[in-house]
């Protein structure tokens, strides 16, 4: 009989258990979101400061620019302020123009030099693209000399013509005379995009690469990388091709994604600066490491719901093993007291002499003799089970005609079941050889069988007790035109305690150990049991014993 666990127990173990077990996934989920948080919060700020430190390396060369050219407007000689700014064009191949003016209402052009195909030259007057920039740039640039005496040096950026076919910027930038603080100097310089990253950028990139960082610098305007690291050719140490300028690859467009952070170079604000991780990004490495999370995550809570099932399976075996024994021991009273008050009724109708004739008297005492050696085999069945249950279950092997068990027992049983209304035929081969097996048990085992097919029998009660030989098998069976099994039902109904639910079951008395008994007899006797059962139509247990010849028997 199945036995549903308690819903009080269920509740118990669902708030003892699981709760834990959701809390520790709330909670390790809450830590790893927080964790992420934290450590992308710190990676970011790493990335930060890195390019905040190339961006301040950019701005001290271009200060350093600015502090040079600044120092030639000492110069007195017109001729040698020329030659200064044409040395200093020579010695600084990122630049490709400069100049110097005395800032005014209309500025004054001091000294100019520029870079052209030839290389370079000075004169008085600037490249017509500065002076051009200048005038476009009035607003702007009496703003930034407004703030230079606040010690602001910001400059006035704006895009010029440059030697080739590259980008290039100018940068106007107002300063304070060294030799009359009254005096204003607009400095000019025009910067190639391409020249300066390589001379710049590059050594930067480099030590970049060590520390396992991979770096771009990619053109704000049209997404188009204008350098980055050769991630090939950067395990080549001190390789010149370790970085590479790509200026018209279209396979280099919109790399700024694939980067973790960007920022505009102070100087070049069109340029933006781009770092990653080598090899991977922290979106990945965050990814692969929740995944592990996870992935622990989930076989911790694997193994604690499957130890709750455990749990539960054993709780719910505990408390169904609980009540079948508990239903055995009433069953148990139940069986024994029937042939006790038969015993009790034909004894006490013989003591009041109220039978007449010998032939009625050696019937009662028949009754009560049958119904001893009944009542006995029900406490053997119970003694053998126990015995069975702790293995010391003895068997005493002999050659046995199998028939004669048959007659036996349906001699021992008949006057109980013509009582009750059953039909009893038997199905018997002629001159079947003996088999080696215990009497004892088999006799209980028939009888166990015997007894089901009386219990379980409804409208029609019949039961056969055939006995076929099956080439070297011995087939005893024992069928009844009962209320039959259900399939799903037939390979439990074998174990100890157990009985089919239903609702002549439900009302019928039964110990549950009697096929268990059988199929342990039947194993003793290296045979087996079956069943054959549909509901409505009845059941046919058999028993299978090896055949043993005459000659082998002896």
């Amino acid at each position: 009989m199945k036995s549903p666990l308690p819903r009080n127990l269920i509740l118990i173990i669902g708030l003892g258990l699981l709760l834990p077990v959701v809390t520790f996934s709330v909670f390790q989920l809450a830590q790893l979101n927080r964790d992420e948080a934290r450590i992308r919060a710190i990676y970011q700020r790493q990335l930060e400061t890195i390019l905040f430190s190339i961006n301040q390396d950019f701005w001290d060369r271009y200060s350093g620019w600015i502090n040079s050219i600044a120092a030639l407007s000492r110069e007195k000689n017109t001729a040698a302020l020329r030659t200064g700014m044409l040395t200093y064009l020579s010695s600084t191949p990122a630049v490709h123009t400069v100049a110097l003016y005395r800032y005014g209402e209309n500025p004054l052009l001091l000294a100019a030099a520029h870079r052209t195909g030839q290389g370079v030259s000075g004169g008085v007057l600037p490249p017509f693209s500065v002076s051009q920039a200048m005038t476009a740039s009035g607003a702007e640039i009496a703003a930034a000399v407004a703030r230079v005496h606040q010690g602001y040096r910001n400059p006035v950026i704006t895009d010029i013509a440059a030697p080739g076919s590259g980008r290039a910027s100018l940068l106007l930038t107002p300063v304070i005379s060294d030799t009359d603080v009254s005096r204003i100097l607009l400095i000019a310089i025009g910067i190639d995009h391409a020249r300066f990253l390589e001379a710049a950028a590059a050594p930067k990139f480099r030590e970049m690469a060590e520390s396992g960082f991979t770096l771009a610098v990619e053109d704000s305007r049209n997404d188009r990388t204008l350098l980055m690291l050769s991630p090939a050719a950067a395990e080549e140490k001190g390789a010149p091709r370790e970085l590479r300028v790509e200026t018209a690859d279209p396979r280099q467009h919109g790399l700024r994604a694939s980067f973790e952070q960007s920022a505009p170079l102070w100087i070049l604000p069109d340029q933006h600066l781009l770092i990653k991780p080598r090899g991977t990004s922290l979106q990945h490495v965050s990814s692969a490491r929740r995944r592990q999370s996870l992935i622990s995550i989930i076989l911790v809570n694997g193994t604690l719901l499957a130890g709750i099932l455990v749990l539960l399976r054993a709780v719910s075996g505990e408390i169904r093993l609980a009540r079948m024994k508990t239903d055995f021991v009433a069953n148990v009273s139940h069986e024994l007291r029937t042939p006790l008050s038969l015993i009790r009724l034909h004894a006490e109708t013989l003591e009041m002499k109220r039978v007449r004739g010998d032939e009625k008297k050696l019937e009662y005492y028949r009754i009560i003799r049958n119904e001893s050696i009944r009542l006995g085999r029900m406490i053997d069945t119970i003694l053998d089970f126990s015995r069975m249950e702790a293995r010391k279950k003895r068997y005493r092997f002999a050659p046995e005609r199998l028939q004669d068990l048959v007659h036996e027992t349906a001699d021992l049983t008949r006057f109980s079941l013509e009582q009750q209304g059953f039909i009893l035929r038997l199905d018997i081969d002629a001159e079947l050889p003996p088999v080696v097996l215990d009497r004892e048990a088999v006799l209980q085992a028939l009888d166990n069988l015997i007894s089901n097919a009386v219990r379980y029998s409804a409208g029609r009660k019949e039961i056969t007790i055939s006995l076929k030989k099956d080439g070297r098998l011995m087939v005893l069976s024992v069928a009844d035109r009962g209320i039959g099994i259900p399939e799903y039902e037939q390979k439990k109904i074998f174990d100890k305690f157990y009985r089919v639910e239903g609702s002549l079951t439900a009302s019928t008395r039964g110990t549950g150990i009697g096929l268990s008994l059988v199929r342990s007899i039947m194993e003793a006797h290296c045979g087996s049991v079956s069943v054959h059962s549909r509901p409505g139509e009845g059941s046919t247990f058999s028993l299978v014993f090896p055949a043993v010849g005459p000659k082998e028997s002896q």
